[in-house]
């Protein structure tokens, strides 16, 4: 060992030795030198860091003044390493011989009293299979600094662990890895895209939830409305016909009493033969609009079928149905305009109007019965039923 070999020893040796400490055995031989129980020898020159025995070069590797300033690295949070690379014949870095751990990369990792001297890949396969250890191979062989983040393990829950690093060359053949622990926010991010994850499935399940009820919602209107018109059906009619009735009944006052009133389209076969089935559909559409038009909120304008349009009336007397087929007649009979390619069209429109009261023993049927037959009696033009076609 020449000197400055010699010097080094001393110097690092009465820098970083503390009370108690003793440097560690199981080391191996580096650079042609025989290990010795308790300590490792590289170079003719050993030293300790922390409690763990670390190899000097002589002065003649440059590694000596590095090793000499990692005392101050004891203390820091981060895990600290210095790895040495180890070269092939045709002189690219091939593995890593651990050089010094700090006390944060102690505590990490297993068997790291024993670490000091040797290879990464043996003493920690799973190092050796991830970016850092590739990183630090390409420093050593005159690459910039890296950095990277480590994923390992996984929590009980399938959440990730890990850690961040980064490496630099800080000597000749010499690499510094510090590493970080990055759990936290390993964990934050999966946890958020498990949250996004989630919330996909949510508006999977909604859009799902949404697409029946709209589904239903179709049938329902399938099952209870008019198709061209979008008006209540018979169904409908019939049941809202009973409720008034049983509130009728309940309530015995003429004056607010359950009334009918049938209206069908008397031209409506003519203007279909002369102008077609789509003049047709707007005649029907038209006259459901004027009818909603005519009729109080509370009242219900269903279609039963063809052209008969049937008009339900709760809580009305003589003279309010009275009114109310004023009303409709009035709009009802107005001229229906509409447009076709070749222009517009407009015909009149001709209707017939029948309307009953219901008595005190009427059922739903009775009472739709008797306003179909009155209305049946004013198409063929009988002068003495009750209410008059509108010719």
């Amino acid at each position: 060992m020449d000197q400055t070999a010699g010097s080094s020893h001393a110097s690092c040796n009465s820098h970083s030795r503390a009370p108690g400490n003793s440097s560690v055995s199981g080391s191996e031989s580096v650079s042609g030198s025989e290990s010795v129980a308790g300590s490792e020898s590289v170079a003719g020159s050993e030293v300790e860091a922390g409690g763990i025995g670390v190899g000097v070069p002589d002065a003649a590797g440059g590694h000596a003044e590095v090793l000499e300033r990692l005392a101050a690295l004891e203390q820091l949070p981060d895990a600290v390493l210095v790895l040495q690379a180890e070269r092939d014949p045709a002189g690219v870095a091939f593995d890593l011989r651990v050089r010094y751990l700090n006390a944060a990369a102690r505590a990490q990792r297993l068997g790291a009293g024993r670490a000091v001297g040797g290879r990464c890949s043996e003493l920690w396969p799973e190092l050796a299979r991830t970016s850092a250890f590739r990183h630090c191979l390409e420093v050593a062989d005159g690459g910039g600094p890296a950095a990277g983040i480590i994923e390992h393990t996984a929590d009980h829950m399938g959440r990730p662990c890990g850690a961040e690093y980064t490496v630099t060359a800080v000597g000749p053949d010499l690499v510094l890895l510090v590493q970080r622990d990055a759990t936290a926010r390993l964990r934050a991010g999966h946890d958020l895209a498990a949250a996004q994850v989630r919330v996909r499935q949510l508006q999977a399940e909604l859009s799902d939830t949404v697409a029946r009820a709209e589904a239903e919602a179709k049938r329902m209107r399938v099952a209870l409305q008019d198709a061209l018109t979008g008006l209540p059906n018979r169904a409908v009619l019939l049941d809202r016909a009973e409720h008034a009735l049983l509130r009728s009944r309940r309530l015995a006052d003429p004056a607010r009493a359950v009334a009918l009133l049938a209206l069908d389209i008397d031209s409506f076969r003519q203007i279909n033969e002369a102008f077609g089935r789509p003049a047709g559909d707007t005649a029907l559409k038209t006259v459901a609009a004027r009818l909603l038009a005519s009729v109080r909120q509370e009242d219900t304008v269903a279609r039963l079928g063809g052209d008969e349009f049937v008009v339900l009336c709760d809580n009305i007397d003589a003279v309010g149905l009275a009114k109310l087929r004023a009303r409709v007649v009035e709009s009802v009979t107005q001229p229906l305009t509409w447009h076709q390619d070749d222009g517009s069209r407009t015909v009149p429109l001709a209707i017939s109007v029948a309307v009953v009261m219901a008595q005190d023993d009427d059922t739903v049927d009775d009472l739709l019965q008797r306003v179909e037959d009155l209305l049946q009696r004013v198409r063929i033009g009988d002068r003495g039923a009750s209410t008059g076609a509108v010719r």
